[in-house]
């Protein structure tokens, strides 16, 4: 049975990300980031942005995606329209068996599990993109554009 470590993500204008610590060898080193995506001016506008993670620890583990729930991982925007932003995620980084080459849809990034192959100790950068696209057909409401909970989540033996 190994053990996991949690990351939570929210995704939106703002991408926080507070992060709880490990009883382990195995840790993020910061407990919590912003990435602000830039501000979409018109209909059909693709706007990304990239978030560094760094992650200490000292034997191979793997990382997981996870939502709290169905459709979690999807920019969504504010009351009352709750504008969906077709979303695609990268996730990337020099010590990933398999880094994702290209976006990847958001559906298929919450099945994703990522093996780190370097053993240490030490410290691996790792970099979470987002890319949100707005409908052509009409404008979006102004506001933030959330995810609702997404997690990476850390495995080692």
């Amino acid at each position: 049975m190994g053990r996991n470590y949690f990351f939570f993500a929210a995704l939106t204008a703002v991408l926080s990300v507070p992060v709880l610590w490990a009883f382990a060898a195995t840790a993020w080193v910061e407990p919590s980031d912003t990435l602000l995506l830039p501000h979409i001016n018109g209909t059909g506008q693709t706007v990304s942005a990239a978030l560094e993670l760094q992650l200490q620890h000292d034997v191979p583990c793997t990382i997981s995606v996870h939502v709290n729930s169905a459709g979690g991982e999807i920019l969504t925007g504010p009351a009352p329209s709750y504008t969906q932003l077709t979303t695609s995620y990268k996730f990337t980084g020099g010590s990933l068996l398999a880094q994702d080459a290209d976006w990847i849809s958001s559906d298929v990034f919450r099945t994703r599990i990522y093996s780190v192959t370097t053993t240490g100790p030490t410290t691996d950068s790792f970099f979470l993109s987002v890319q949100g696209q707005a409908p052509s057909g009409h404008a979006i409401a102004a506001g933030d554009y959330k995810t609702n909970g997404l997690a990476l989540v850390v495995t080692w033996p």
